[in-house]
């Protein structure tokens, strides 16, 4: 049995279901792993590569609204703070009171809008290529490009599925095939489609001016050649949260956790223990 059937779970989070995958020690410290906002994303697919090494803790893998196997409601509020209000639910109906958070470009701005508006439910935070944040002056970058134009024009296909997840990555030789079509097919679901049909444009909100109310030791991990979220905005986010370190990976894009297993797995080991704080 695969791990999405082994460890899938549904939890109730205000008005709607969420799907989750729990993977590790259930007696262990839980981490909470919030994914991207990229057509056909999940949590597992995020960062099943990361699973193996942090299998000492009580990982909490969550498929944001409109994802995976989670509920697919309408969406009109802010995209963050939507996402965030229904986590801090989800959390409080599992009788999780305080979880690190690990999360990638939608999901680290997810993540660090938790640690806004609940600060009491966040120990510590790892966010790469995390969204929300605009420097002035910043051009398109070329994968957000590349994201908006996805379903439109001609609609979704396998070869813009394709294009879409090289241009995560430095090296593409880390993909697979496996990947790009499951991404794919879990992007077509109906129910999705009408979903996003029927919601606000999924423009995320700029969070810059909240990120000095952060209470929680930050790690920033970025990939020097991320064409999705770029550095200058790893660098905002260091300015703003109050203790906050920033790690630059070169050769690597957006997808930190999947490009450069190894070294990410070792950092945030050493980052949810202490062993870099100073």
């Amino acid at each position: 049995m695969s791990p999405e059937v082994n460890t899938s779970k549904f939890v109730k989070a205000n008005d709607i279901t969420l799907h989750y995958n729990e993977i590790g020690d259930p007696a262990g410290e839980p981490v909470v792993w919030i994914h991207g906002g990229g057509p056909g994303a999940t949590a597992l697919s995020n960062f099943s590569r990361n699973m193996a090494g942090m299998s000492k803790y009580r990982n909490l893998l969550f498929d944001m609204p409109q994802y995976g196997q989670s509920d697919k409601p309408v969406i009109k509020d802010p995209r963050l703070a939507f996402n965030a209000s229904h986590v801090i639910s989800a959390l409080d109906n599992l009788g999780v009171e305080k979880a690190h958070f690990v999360g990638n470009s939608m999901g680290g701005g997810t993540s660090a809008k938790v640690a806004m508006e609940a600060p009491e439910k966040v120990d510590r935070l790892v966010l790469m290529g995390a969204a929300g944040v605009f420097p002035e002056g910043m051009e398109m970058p070329k994968g957000i490009g590349l994201l908006m134009s996805y379903f439109q024009p001609g609609g979704a296909s396998p070869e813009k599925m394709g294009e879409l997840i090289r241009t995560f990555v430095y090296d593409s030789s880390v993909l697979t095939e496996e990947l790009i079509q499951s991404r794919y097919e879990a992007s077509i679901d109906p129910e999705i489609l009408a979903a996003r049909e029927a919601s606000e444009a999924m423009a995320l909100e700029d969070i810059t001016e909240g990120l000095g109310r952060i209470q929680s030791k930050t790690l920033l991990l970025w990939g020097r050649d991320d064409l999705f979220v770029p550095l200058e905005s790893g660098l905002t986010y260091e300015r703003e949260i109050p203790d906050a370190r920033l790690f630059v990976v070169p050769n690597c894009g957006h997808w930190v956790q999947w490009e450069h297993v190894d070294l990410f797995n070792s950092l945030v080991e050493q980052f949810l223990v202490g062993e870099l704080d100073g």
